[in-house]
């Protein structure tokens, strides 16, 4: 798992926000084009090659763009929401159209989770958490792919814990495997 922003979206931010694009205070955004997003605001656009930067009416990025492997098509996306770093990335890892990798990230723009497509969905199936130090904490797994978590890992350093599995599928861990530091399971018992 990846720490931190890919670097092409840092690159991005960079060649958009800063003396690239309009002077060291930021990009000019008079002239650039208007569109409407999806949400029914309106947006100035700004292209630079493969990356394309989304203004909201304050002059704030929204959104960030970028096309990594030129095939015209955007393959991640930082959205700001009005921040001065991205608060979540949407990614296509395998090129195939279908965003597969999210990722989130607090205000002073650490990771704090991250979210893949196991199964090739529209959403994910497994979370990853992070702790304070950047250490995997918590896994979150739906398993069966019906978009509920069924397995909830619990992590200290780089070794697995204790897992709780929902078998019966009502929502809720019924069972607790626990696990030594060889990854063996040492113990199964039931959760009321």
């Amino acid at each position: 798992m990846q720490k931190g922003y890919s670097p092409a979206i840092l690159a991005a931010v960079a060649a958009l926000l800063c003396g690239g694009c309009g002077g060291g205070s930021g990009p000019k955004l008079t002239g650039a084009p208007v569109v409407r997003g999806s949400d029914g605001r309106e947006y100035r656009v700004l292209e630079k090659g493969p990356y394309k930067a989304y203004y909201d009416s304050a002059g704030r990025v929204d959104r960030l763009e970028y096309d990594s492997n030129g095939d015209g098509r955007t393959d991640q996306i930082a959205y700001y929401d009005g921040a001065a770093s991205p608060r979540r990335l949407e990614i296509d890892s395998d090129f195939d159209g279908r965003v597969d990798r999210w990722e989130t990230y607090d205000e002073n723009g650490g990771l704090v989770s991250v979210g893949t497509s196991q199964k090739h969905g529209d959403r994910p199936d497994v979370w990853t958490f992070r702790g304070p130090g950047g250490e995997t904490q918590r896994v979150e797994i739906d398993s069966n792919g019906d978009g509920r978590v069924d397995r909830w890992q619990r992590w200290e350093g780089a070794r697995l814990v204790t897992e709780d599995v929902d078998s019966d599928g009502d929502g809720k861990p019924d069972h607790r495997l626990k696990y030594d530091a060889h990854g063996k399971v040492t113990g199964i018992e039931t959760i009321r």
